[in-house]
């Protein structure tokens, strides 16, 4: 498979991601939930979040806009094996802080590990 579908792919997925973490006040009715906590640790996740959609529209920009230059430099390189393994990380504090035990766990466990092993192929197969 051609390394840039990989990278529009890789795009597309963090332009999801993006979304998803913008429906968060919806989606987990943050403006009640969010109360309960003391300012600082609400303003945490608030800043967290919005500093995560950031992150996430980098990459779809990167993979998206810059893919000669992910391809064709040891920066490139190093950019999309840090993707890699952010994105393995965030599956492997997934079991201990969400479980699998149920079925949403699973399936964002799973959606996690493609979004590293997209990447991670990529790596792969620049070396």
């Amino acid at each position: 498979m051609k390394l840039e579908i990989l990278l529009t792919l890789g795009g597309i997925f963090h332009i999801a991601f993006a979304v998803f973490h913008l429906l968060f006040w919806k989606l987990f009715q943050w403006e009640s939930q969010l109360a309960k906590l003391h300012p600082v640790n609400k303003g945490a996740m608030v800043a967290m979040n919005i500093v995560l959609i950031a992150i996430f529209l980098l990459f779809a920009i990167l993979s998206l806009g810059f893919q000669k230059a992910l391809l064709n430099s040891n920066l490139g390189y190093v950019l999309i094996v840090s993707i890699a393994v952010i994105w393995l990380l965030r599956s492997i504090i997934q079991i201990p802080l969400f479980t699998l035990k149920a079925n949403a766990s699973k399936v964002f466990f799973i959606t996690t590990l493609i979004g590293s092993g997209i990447y991670t192929y990529i790596a792969w197969a620049l070396k």
